[in-house]
């Protein structure tokens, strides 16, 4: 006896309710024994390392138009210990130096077994990465120990589509997911929902970044945020977190949602971001007064800017810096458009930004004295020049205005070390993973320069490869 489509469907996902699906007009897909929800990195990624390890139908749904997501318009610093790369510059580094310092910087807030995870897994992901043929250009100067690995995002993603094209992995656009479906008896998730169509699934897979463009989660979460700019992906609206949210799935580092520094007025693209601290400048409030550590990582930063008058900053150096400066992965850029005062000395510049002569002269003076001595106790080494601070004094002298700006969330789903997500009574629903943006718990209360990017990828291999073990399980 032939089995209807209906029926077919029926026996596969259990206990669904079908009737409520056509009630809702919803077309019912064929079944995917994968669909990931976004075409990042992530998204990306997983799909490639799943179809190598055999998985056969793989759909991804990106809601936008083009593919790529926030990674597009990353800097593409990819933070990982130990590799060849960092011994041929003579960088020494290691694993172990890596974990700690990841959960330093982040307070000791992060959960230590997804730091563990992605240490484990991070190296063998960028060697992938290698063999694929796309290559770290060079490590990026910046706060800490260089392992901050410069790739060309977009050769990147461009690759990774490709692959996933070889792969046969059908992906389309245009495809906002709305909600994500699972049976009545417990088994976990099913499939998900467009506004047009079911997707059924045997896993699924959210990698659709965070809420950077929902100004009513930022409010709810930091209200401050919604008054910082954004470069995030317009797809970070949050649809990932909120659709966890309704199956119970629990949250984690929503405490410590924070704006990066430093960019720009008015910043479009990272290519607005300067590193120009962590090369010699010192950073100054409007009264010409420093008050911040300028070596820290630039989200720690950002946090003591929003305490000083108006959260406004400068950042103060010489020309010998801005020509070191320039020739950073981060800062090359045409500086002579980049709007700032110059003059041959502090009181002339000063003016054009209302900040008081006579006490920025005197913060630089001191500064500078304390730089010959080689006592200055306000700040942590460069990452240039061999890590020695500079006097600033060489002429043209420059005070640049920047701002705040929010790269991306960091911080939403709680997941386990398989990427599993987690309610709130931390068991896992099952067949819904996550992986990239969309999830917390791994940075806390900050991160270290590259982690994003990083985390992106490699939590997206260690879902992948929990999947596929899932699906061959079943």
């Amino acid at each position: 006896m032939p089995f209807s489509r209906r029926q077919i469907l029926a026996g596969t996902l259990g206990a669904i309710s079908l009737p409520a699906l056509a009630a809702s007009k919803l077309s019912v897909e064929p079944i995917r024994d994968l669909v990931i929800v976004g075409a990042g990195a992530a998204g990306l990624t997983a799909a490639c390392l799943a179809a190598e390890q055999g998985v056969k139908r793989i759909l991804i749904l990106e809601s936008e138009p083009l593919i790529g997501g926030s990674s597009l318009i990353c800097g593409g610093f990819w933070a990982v210990s130990g590799t060849r790369l960092q011994q041929n510059l003579g960088v020494s580094d290691n694993d172990a130096a890596f974990f700690d310092d990841i959960l330093e910087v982040g307070a000791h807030q992060n959960d230590p077994s997804l730091v563990r995870a992605f240490i484990e897994n991070n190296r063998a992901q960028y060697d992938w990465v290698n063999r694929k043929g796309v290559l770290a250009q060079t490590l990026a100067p910046g706060a800490g120990t260089l392992r901050a690995h410069v790739f060309d995002a977009r050769q990147l993603i461009a690759r990774l589509y490709r692959l996933t094209q070889n792969y046969g992995v059908e992906i389309r656009t245009g495809k906002r997911v709305r909600n994500i479906v699972t049976d009545s008896e417990g088994r976990g998730v099913r499939g998900v929902e467009t506004d047009s169509a079911f997707f059924p699934a045997r896993a699924v897979l959210l990698a659709c970044g965070g809420f950077s463009r929902n100004k009513a989660m930022l409010t709810k979460y930091s209200p401050q945020m919604r008054f910082v700019s954004t470069i995030a992906a317009q797809g970070c609206r949050g649809d990932g977190i909120i659709m966890a949210q309704k199956l119970g799935a629990g949250l984690a580092d929503m405490q410590w949602l924070q704006a990066s520094y430093a960019f720009l007025q008015n910043p479009t693209t990272i290519a607005d971001m300067t590193f120009v601290n962590y090369h010699g400048g010192i950073i100054v409030n409007k009264e010409g007064r420093r008050f911040v550590d300028e070596s820290l990582p630039y989200k720690l930063i950002a946090r003591e800017v929003l305490k000083q008058s108006s959260a406004r900053s400068f950042i103060v150096f010489d020309e010998r810096i801005r020509r070191i400066s320039e020739r950073q992965p981060i800062d090359q850029r045409q500086w002579f458009r980049v709007p700032m005062a110059s003059a041959s000395t502090l009181a002339q510049a000063a003016p054009a930004y209302g900040i008081d002569a006579q006490t920025l002269t005197q913060t630089v003076a001191n500064y500078n004295r304390a730089v010959l001595r080689g006592e200055d106790a306000h700040r942590g080494p460069i990452s240039v020049n061999g890590g020695r601070l500079l006097c600033i004094e060489q002429p043209p002298l420059h005070i640049l205005p920047v701002t705040l700006c929010l790269l991306g969330t960091y911080c939403g789903i709680k997941i386990n070390a398989r990427a599993q997500v987690l309610r709130e009574d931390n068991k896992p629903i099952p067949r819904l993973w996550a992986a990239g943006e969309v999830t917390g718990g791994f940075h806390g209360a900050s991160f270290i320069m590259g982690t994003a990017f990083g985390k992106a990828q490699t939590f997206a291999r260690i879902a992948a490869l929990d999947i596929v073990q899932t699906l061959r399980e079943m």
